[in-house]
């Protein structure tokens, strides 16, 4: 358990940190077009290696973005496994509208954006007797208006939704300068992407890895993976870890993987993957309607999985994923909220896998 005493020495002593090393960067916006003191997207610029994301805590409802709906599932005449969503406001023809299995998800994740915010405030990478600070990105609009973790026409941007679009463009253009700036410092970038759920106590952790292939009887199926988000780190030659002895299941559920260093600060955030809890289908276990979160189009677009990455395979991503009781209640030993505690838990567990995993690059980061 960490004591409320230490949580507010840390925070002081990263204020004073960042206060001393760093000008904070004044925040970039896109801006409602008709409303241009509005602000739909947020981007404060760090200049190091760490890009915060946060998706799903706006609660700007503009007008002149039309509202999501759920998609199209068609053709209704083709066999299941071949039927696919199309997301506009008019089915075309043989697609009908399907709650089901074309859901435009909508619900919210209060205060995601606010640990988010919180590591962009106090938290940072020391290196070379300099503070090295998060970038940040908040998409400011509720999600009925727009899901920036999702493929564009998903998120809300249907045809002739253009306002829309431009927030969608905007959002993913300020992650798309964080990571190149990222690499650029550092040769690395590790996306961060934060969010809420209400499924259960656990925080899980999503390296865009099926459920299925964590099997606790064998590391077999997590090692043969080749699309996870963190791809990257296994494949580079990282001394004194090499590609033999790197695999993906040491980073995501090993003694030195994420998951396992926050919960040696605090066992009931029940963080999985992790050496304590290595199979998210734990989640399962509890209710057979509930599935494990792998992560969706941030970490897809931004990890190093996909030969699609824009970035040489040099920038990683992890979805955070974290329960309703962490976001919303207040900590049973102060006057602060559980998520203030886990913001300085995260922080300094982002220090300590990438030390781990990026040894030989964290410490060459440049201004």
């Amino acid at each position: 358990m960490i004591r409320k005493d230490i949580i507010i020495f840390l925070l002081f002593l990263l204020f004073l940190l960042k206060m001393n090393e760093t000008t904070l960067s004044s925040p970039a916006y896109y801006n409602n077009p008709s409303n241009p003191s509005e602000h739909w997207i947020t981007y404060i610029a760090g200049d190091g290696p760490v890009v915060l994301v946060a998706s799903h805590d706006g609660s700007l409802t503009p007008g002149n973005i039309q509202d999501r709906e759920d998609g199209c599932l068609g053709p209704t005449s083709a066999p299941t496994p071949s039927q696919y969503c199309v997301w506009d406001y008019t089915c075309p023809s043989g697609f009908v509208t399907s709650s089901s299995k074309c859901d435009a998800a909508i619900s919210q994740d209060p205060h995601s954006s606010d640990i988010a915010q919180c590591l962009q405030d106090v938290g940072g990478l020391y290196v070379n007797n300099h503070l090295f600070q998060y970038h940040y990105i908040k998409n400011n609009l509720a999600r009925i208006k727009l899901d920036t973790n999702r493929e564009r026409d998903n998120g809300g941007c249907n045809t002739g939704n253009t306002n829309c679009q431009a927030a969608w463009d905007a959002f993913h253009g300020y992650v798309d300068d964080a990571v190149n700036a990222a690499i650029a410092a550092c040769d690395f970038a590790l996306v961060i992407d934060i969010h809420g759920h209400n499924r259960c106590n656990y925080t899980m952790l999503g390296y865009y890895i099926n459920e299925d292939q964590f099997s606790t009887s064998s590391d077999s199926n997590l090692n043969d993976e080749t699309l996870s988000s963190i791809e990257g780190v296994k494949e580079r030659n990282n001394p004194p870890y090499t590609t033999s002895t790197t695999t993906i299941a040491s980073i995501v559920r090993g003694d030195y993987s994420l998951g396992t260093f926050l919960n040696t600060q605090r066992l009931d955030w029940k963080m999985t993957p992790s050496t304590l809890y290595p199979n998210p289908a734990i989640i399962t276990y509890y209710d057979s309607t509930k599935r494990y979160m792998k992560g969706d189009y941030v970490v897809k677009t931004y990890g190093s999985g996909y030969e699609s990455n824009a970035y040489s395979s040099k920038s990683d991503a992890i979805q955070i994923e974290t329960p309703n009781w962490l976001r919303t209640q207040m900590n049973i030993n102060a006057d602060d909220y559980e998520w203030e505690y886990f913001c300085t838990g995260l922080d300094y567990s982002i220090y300590q896998w990438i030390a781990q995993w990026h040894s030989t690059r964290y410490g060459n980061c440049h201004v």
